[in-house]
């Protein structure tokens, strides 16, 4: 498997290789990525996507809470902030952001309003470079 380092700790990956880590078929993972359960890839070169390591990551985690239906603040705050990150990427990297903003990442991410506000915050400071998500 070859990957490209961005960060310390975060890489990107191809499709192919986030479908064998999590064990699920690349038609799952584009459905996934169709529904905005994953965030879009990154653009590499002319045809190639990728995405990073992270922000699967976070988004495997996001849908595992929504799955256990969980109330988010409920002790596992851990991962609700994991969701506001996922939100606040996409928002950051979507070219055309949906309006309302808020109503659109509480239905698409599964966020409370607050989470939402949160997330577009901290997609602003990502756009404006002065994130550190």
């Amino acid at each position: 498997m070859v990957v490209k380092k961005v960060a310390d700790d975060d890489e990107l990956l191809k499709a192919s290789e986030i479908c064998a880590w999590k064990k699920i078929s690349q038609n799952t993972f584009y459905r996934q990525v169709a529904a905005g359960l994953i965030p879009p890839g990154e653009r590499v070169g002319l045809r190639g996507v990728r995405w990073r390591r992270s922000l699967i990551d976070a988004a495997y985690n996001a849908m595992t809470h929504a799955q256990r239906r969980v109330p988010i603040g409920t002790g596992l705050d851990h991962e609700g902030t994991a969701s506001v990150e996922v939100a606040a990427r996409w928002l950051a990297l979507e070219p055309s952001p949906p309006r309302p903003v808020v109503p659109a990442l509480k239905e698409r991410f599964g966020l409370t309003a607050l989470q939402a506000c949160e997330a577009t915050a901290l997609a602003f400071d990502l756009r404006a470079g002065g994130g550190a998500a």
